[in-house]
């Protein structure tokens, strides 16, 4: 909506649990959420609401939040835009369409990388673990671009579940997760395959904290190798290759 005083006001309102009223003034701060017990209901960094004020703050503007707990929340953002004029769009000359259709011909006559398999020519079949739904519709799409099957569980406790009752080539694990966490998982999985001698299945943390000290928690609790978030797809398909060729070589020895 348009401010009477000039600019624009963004309000968003939702109907989840609300926030407490000691919680509100810290609901900007950066990695801090409502609820920040380890098996928290909801995922999230925390980080969301920091990001939104920084944002904000660099257009000149304010955001507020008010809150109720249990009826939930109030979000209003005003920035001092000025009113902009409408352009019309120009046409594009029909003599330029060529140049707009060469990149995909280009694209199209680019050979690519052979998809990793499970040795014996099928699809690797990949589990992954992830709870945001942008990410598992990016995840969806790069899997198929590699010629993999994929199937996305919501938590790490969906994850355990999946991979008990499913034969999987290699876990893909997001790290913050509602329920319980890939850290969990991972112990959990190894643990389980510990007890009943079941073959170890590669497992890849995918996270945005990829700092060295974190890094060597994923590795202490089973993890094999860990991608950066936001995923570059070459990334991705280096670590895929290394995990499967560490666990073939170590099969190999083992038989």
């Amino acid at each position: 909506m348009a401010d009477p005083l000039g600019g624009l006001i963004l309000t968003v309102h939702d109907t989840g649990v609300g926030v407490p009223a000691g919680k509100l003034p810290l609901l900007f701060e950066k990695f801090t959420q409502a609820d920040s017990t380890a098996t928290r209901r909801f995922g999230g960094t925390g980080l969301g609401l920091s990001i939104c004020r920084e944002l904000t703050q660099m257009m000149g503007g304010e955001i507020h939040a008010r809150s109720r707990e249990g009826e939930g929340s109030l979000f209003e953002v005003r920035l001092p835009l000025a009113r902009g004029l409408a352009a019309e769009p120009s046409p594009t000359p029909v003599s330029n369409l060529p140049s707009a259709t060469q990149g995909a011909e280009d694209l199209d006559d680019t050979p690519g990388e052979a998809a990793p398999d499970d040795g014996e020519g099928r699809p690797l079949r990949i589990l992954a673990a992830e709870d945001n739904p942008t990410n598992q519709q990016v995840l969806a799409a790069v899997m198929g671009s590699l010629g993999l099957e994929v199937e996305i569980v919501g938590d790490g406790a969906a994850a355990v579940a999946a991979w008990t009752d499913g034969a999987y080539d290699m876990i893909l694990m997001d790290i913050q997760m509602p329920v319980m966490d890939g850290i969990a998982a991972a112990k959990a999985i190894r643990s389980q395959e510990a007890l009943t001698h079941r073959p170890r299945t590669p497992i890849v943390a995918l996270t945005a904290n990829a700092l060295s000290h974190q890094v060597n928690e994923y590795l202490a609790a089973g993890m094999d190798d860990h991608v950066a978030k936001p995923i570059e797809i070459a990334k991705l398909y280096d670590a895929i290759c290394t995990v499967m060729s560490r666990a073939e070589e170590a099969a190999a020895k083992v038989a």
